[in-house]
């Protein structure tokens, strides 16, 4: 008997989980049925009727015995949703809109806000700009020195590096006045294109001096110590300008030995190196750092290089005043890259560029009120060689901005980051 009831109760327990399975199968088979009947509820297109109130498709439960497959078939649909998610891919249009964005973002900043945006995150490449600044300069004063080179028989001479005038080199310089002449109606180009013609190795070059844009006196240099030639060019000039007599030729006529020219030049030029050199001691004492003071050098002598460049293109005759005036740029130049160097390595407060930026307001105005001093200068002075230091200084002052603000600037900043300093 009990044999019989094992063998019934185990016909009873196959029956009921082969029941179970047929009930599961039954719920798999009516949700599959009733997802592609709501998918296709959901693509109709509503009626277009104004009076027509929207109606929402609502899902209807689905009657579910066994709570084992519902369990199942939700596994199953959240497991297929986090694969969609996965598997998402950008909209076109989403993606163009996200770009408009960033597009729109960018122009908003306007052109100060590019440039700082550039300054502040590719300073490494604005580093190519004032490196090739320095290039061309090299390369237009060693020009200067190939296109004045000349042979005198087998020797070779070589030429100079800047164009000198008569105090530097000897020679001649003749000023006539607008009280001894109307200097007013002087055409200074055909004056000196036809003196050029009758002596054509003298050198000569015809100057006017301004007071308030009015024209002053007119001054004539020539490199001449030959006396025959200086009568001839004194006889020219009675000539070429009508009305000037020869005894006012005479007296004010300044004569200057090419000996004692090229001695003012090697003095100048001396004491030109022997500041710079001085001026490097200094600094490296100061900072003791190599890398940073080589950069406060570096643009000391970029400023000065390409200051006698421009210097060059314009066609200015150095005098001794210049040579001065080159002396005083390099104390300009000093300043500010001291300024930049000691606010950025020996001040603690704030980031490498809040501290560049501490220093650019600083060293801007002292730029902007010394450029309005000299400006002034040059426009009210009556001396020639007070115009040509003013002259110099304001274009070593613009030359200075680039190699402070954006070369010193963007060494030290470089620098900066991979040596960082200490309690920073």
């Amino acid at each position: 008997m009990s044999e019989e009831n094992n063998s019934q109760k185990e016909e009873e327990s196959l029956e009921n989980s082969d029941e179970a399975s047929s009930e599961e199968q039954q719920c798999d088979v009516s949700l599959t049925d009733v997802t592609p009947d709501l998918n296709s509820a959901a693509q109709k297109e509503p009626v277009k009727d104004s009076n027509a109130t929207p109606v929402t498709p609502s899902i209807s439960k689905v009657p579910v015995s066994h709570t084992h497959g519902t369990i199942k078939h939700s596994h199953s649909e959240g497991h297929k949703s986090h694969e969609h998610k996965e598997s998402k891919q950008i909209n076109p249009a989403e993606h163009k809109h996200h770009t408009s964005h960033h597009t729109t973002y960018g122009h908003k900043r306007g052109l100060l806000g590019n440039l700082k945006h550039i300054y502040e995150f590719h300073y490494k490449k604005l580093l190519i700009i004032t490196l090739l600044m320095v290039f061309l300069s090299v390369a237009q004063v060693g020009y200067q020195i190939y296109s004045t080179s000349y042979y005198v028989g087998d020797q070779f001479h070589l030429g100079e590096f800047m164009k000198k005038g008569v105090s530097l080199k000897g020679g001649l310089s003749i000023t006539v006045n607008n009280e001894e002449l109307d200097v007013s109606k002087v055409e200074i180009s055909s004056l000196e294109a036809q003196l050029l013609s009758k002596f054509p190795r003298a050198d000569i070059s015809v100057r006017e001096q301004t007071d308030l844009g009015e024209r002053i006196s007119v001054s004539i240099d020539a490199a001449l110590e030959n006396q025959k030639d200086i009568d001839e060019l004194k006889k020219a000039l009675t000539k070429l300008l009508p009305g000037l007599q020869k005894d006012l030729i005479d007296k004010n006529t300044v004569a200057i030995g090419s000996s004692l020219g090229d001695s003012f030049f090697k003095q100048t030029f001396k004491a030109m190196l022997i500041a710079f050199v001085l001026m490097a001691i200094v600094v490296f004492i100061y900072f003791r750092q190599p890398i940073p003071s080589s950069a406060v050098l570096l643009a000391a002598f970029s400023d000065i290089i390409t200051t006698l460049a421009i210097v060059n293109l314009m066609g200015m005759r150095i005098s001794t005043a210049g040579i001065a005036a080159f002396l005083m740029l390099i104390g300009y130049s000093v300043d500010t890259d001291i300024l930049l160097s000691s606010r950025v390595l020996r001040t603690k407060e704030g980031t490498i560029l809040d501290r560049v930026y501490s220093a650019m307001k600083t060293g801007t105005m002292m730029i902007l009120t010394t450029g309005a001093a000299v400006i002034v200068a040059i426009i009210f002075s009556q001396s020639a060689d007070l115009t040509q230091i003013m002259t110099i200084i304001l274009i070593g002052l613009c030359v200075d901005m680039p190699y402070t603000w954006i070369q010193n600037a963007g060494i030290l900043r470089w620098y900066l980051e991979k040596h960082p300093l200490k309690n920073q």
